[in-house]
């Protein structure tokens, strides 16, 4: 999912089985790779310009079904943010005032 690190936005996803794993921005359709950092731990770093875009993994495994590596583009299992259908994740800061909803800190439901 979308993390900070000193102010800068991390994508990280832990995928155990995966040989690689990407990230494809839906406005550019292009993969950008992902750095295997531990076992099973994927991430990229990046900067502001990701933030409220839409984004998929392109994750690389073995398929039982076909016997063969296959690629699948998935949403990101830990989306701070989704578009409609979940069609894609979306790079969604919670620390933003705009995605707040009105009377959030007031108590009351």
């Amino acid at each position: 999912g979308l993390c900070f690190e000193n102010e800068k936005p991390f994508l990280k996803v832990w995928a155990p089985t995966a040989r690689s794993v990407s990230v494809i921005w839906t406005e550019s359709n292009s993969p950008q790779a992902m750095t295997k950092v531990r076992e099973g731990i994927f991430e990229l770093g990046g900067d502001s310009s990701w933030l409220d875009r839409g984004y998929l993994f392109e994750v690389e495994v073995f398929s039982p079904l076909t016997g063969k590596m296959e690629k699948f583009r998935v949403t990101d299992p830990y989306s701070t943010g989704l578009a409609a259908g979940s069609e894609y994740s979306v790079a969604v800061d919670l620390r933003d005032t705009r995605w707040k909803p009105t009377d959030f800190d007031s108590g009351s439901p």
